[in-house]
């Protein structure tokens, strides 16, 4: 019963999505930013070249998404805490400030499907470099399975930046930015 409520609850939720662009193996995705909950961005992907298990070692490797994630220039694991860790990222992008965050991240292995999820850890006290402002938002996830051969891989984020962005950067990085850091993804999980 638990298996069939997730499952329509999913349904409903990819329902609210709409389609914006095929690239390299995904489905992208985008929810409205006049939906309840905000915008958020998806990427549904079948990659036949990617070894499940080798991606979810990437992926494992916190303090390394500065390789996988093109706008993430630093990442460490702050500390460990249980099954989850508290990481700071900053980012950076050409024409704005830059963006600072703690985010508690957790790993779930369900059968052979391995889901890493995250939110803002906005209680967590974080010292800002000179001109930085603090992410409010940030939550997602990576979830990965095997397919055929390959990897099945689901990834979603809803940011909010704060602070003042121009309405440029913003549709540029819900239309090509987010397909990028999929194919940059990508790349680095099939590169030896």
């Amino acid at each position: 019963m638990l298996a069939l409520l997730t499952s329509l609850a999913s349904a409903a939720d990819t329902d609210v999505f709409e389609h914006v662009r095929d690239q390299d193996g995904c489905a992208i995705a985008m929810r409205p930013p006049s939906h309840a909950e905000g915008a958020a961005m998806r990427a549904e992907c079948s990659w036949p070249d990617v070894d499940p298990v080798h991606l979810v070692d990437l992926l494992s490797q916190y303090d390394r998404y500065p390789d996988l994630v093109f706008p993430i220039d630093e990442a460490r694991v702050v500390r460990e805490d249980g099954e989850r860790s508290l990481v700071y990222q900053r980012q950076s992008m050409i024409g704005i400030a830059d963006r600072e965050v703690l985010l508690w991240i957790g790993r779930v292995d369900e059968g052979d499907a391995t889901t890493f999820s995250w939110s803002v850890a906005a209680d967590e006290p974080l010292d800002l470099r000179p001109g930085a402002i603090r992410t409010p938002k940030n939550t997602g996830f990576w979830r990965v399975e095997p397919l055929d051969g390959g990897s099945r891989v689901v990834h979603e984020i809803a940011l909010d930046a704060g602070g003042s962005i121009p309405a440029w950067i913003v549709n540029l990085v819900r239309t090509r930015s987010f397909a990028k850091i999929m194919s940059d993804v990508r790349a680095c999980a099939v590169a030896p």
